[in-house]
């Protein structure tokens, strides 16, 4: 038999997971995709994969309904994981389009993928060497994962590099850099919570993980669209259970969450700007205009940065977090509505609302972090109410 000490690769997990329950191979299978899925992540932004029509979206879907699985191995799950598996086609993993079990799909389009792209990235030696000690690390890991298990514990409650300094760091916070568009949201949240041991709303998680499948097929847009519309759902029930917290305990919960966030602004801000001032093909009427903008945009960061300083220390000093929330968050709803008056992107001015509005909920009567930016994006709808909330703290 072999001991969770012996466990160094594929093929000895495997034999130790052979005497265990189905749920137990589930759960590490999963964690081990999750570990490395920045890996894919970051390669599906390259020229190479867009050349070979390889995108995020269908391996994020399996590593969801992967850790659903883990926690309600149902029928319809599993039907949901053998779809999922067919839309991975692309990634080259044969055994996940026949596979009708979360185990395979798991091992075989994420973990055996992300192991070729790294392995076809190690063009020197010091990039040989990362990749080999990340593996080491995987693997100390998975031992550690396999020990939780053994112990009674639950391991998805548990950081997914356990007594390990994240070697994918990096490749993470390039992927964050990356998926700065909306779409994206909510997958970087989920990442972000498993990759802490952050405690999961599983039942959320299974309604997602069925959607339909003509919604997967429609894009990430489509997907974002109705994840939005199932975690408003489940805001407005947990509302009606009697949800209340005060703002410096959601502060407290939702940290993590909000300086993602914030950080997303910033840099969707950063972006427009470099956007504006690589317009060479600019004329001397239109000039004057991008400056203008530039200047609000550069003002808008600034008050971002005044939030982002008061974060640093948000745990031992939630109270300033707070009121740097609330005195700049006007400011930054100022500075969308003077864009939208511009008319030159109104889309701009959107995006700031909506995301500002995803810090205010965050920070405000407790709102948790994975029904923040959907309730923004709904209240969005209606900008008027929704620029006077943001407001109304400092007119107080």
């Amino acid at each position: 038999m072999v001991e969770i000490a012996d466990i160094k690769d594929e093929d000895s997990l495997k034999a130790w997971l052979n005497g265990q329950p189905r749920a137990t191979s589930v759960q590490v299978a999963y964690r081990s995709a999750m570990r490395v899925l920045p890996i894919w992540w970051q390669w599906t932004y390259r020229e190479s994969a867009r050349e070979r029509d390889l995108t995020t979206l269908p391996v994020l879907r399996c590593c969801l309904i992967a850790g659903v699985a883990g926690t309600m191995p149902t029928q319809a799950i599993a039907t949901a994981a053998t779809t999922a598996a067919l839309a991975t086609a692309n990634v080259g993993a044969g055994a996940a389009r026949t596979a009708a079990n979360v185990v395979v799909i798991a091992v075989t389009a994420i973990t055996n993928v992300a192991a070729n792209v790294a392995a076809h990235g190690a063009a020197t030696a010091a990039t040989a060497a990362a990749n080999a000690a990340a593996a080491a690390a995987h693997w100390r890991s998975v031992r550690a994962d396999c020990a939780l298990v053994l112990d009674g514990r639950d391991v998805l409650a548990a950081p997914l590099w356990q007594g390990e300094t994240n070697p994918l760091d990096a490749t993470w916070r390039t992927v964050k850099q990356s998926a700065t568009a909306p779409e994206w949201r909510f997958w970087l949240e989920w990442y972000q919570a498993a990759l802490d041991g952050t405690p999961q709303d599983w039942k959320l998680l299974e309604r997602i993980a069925l959607i339909d499948n003509q919604v997967w097929n429609a894009g990430p847009e489509a997907v974002a669209e109705k994840i939005a519309e199932i975690e408003h759902e489940f805001a407005g029930k947990e509302a009606s259970d009697g949800f209340e917290t005060t703002p410096g305990q959601a502060l407290s919960r939702n940290a993590q969450v909000v300086g993602l966030q914030i950080d997303a602004l910033k840099l969707f801000l950063e972006q427009e700007i470099e956007t504006l001032r690589g317009r060479n093909d600019a004329s001397q009427t239109e000039a004057p205009r991008i400056a203008a903008r530039i200047d609000l945009l550069t003002a808008i960061i600034a008050s971002v940065d005044r939030i982002r300083e008061a974060f640093e220390n948000v745990q031992a000093d939630p109270h300033t977090a707070l009121v740097a929330v609330a005195d700049n968050l006007p400011a930054i709803v100022d500075g969308a509505d003077q864009l939208a008056e511009q008319d030159a992107a109104p889309v701009v001015s959107g995006t700031i609302i909506t995301m500002a509005a995803s810090i205010k909920h965050l920070t405000d009567n407790g709102a948790p972090g994975y029904m923040a930016t959907p309730v923004a994006a709904v209240d969005t709808i209606i900008l008027q109410p929704l620029r006077k909330w943001l407001k109304r703290d400092k007119k107080k």
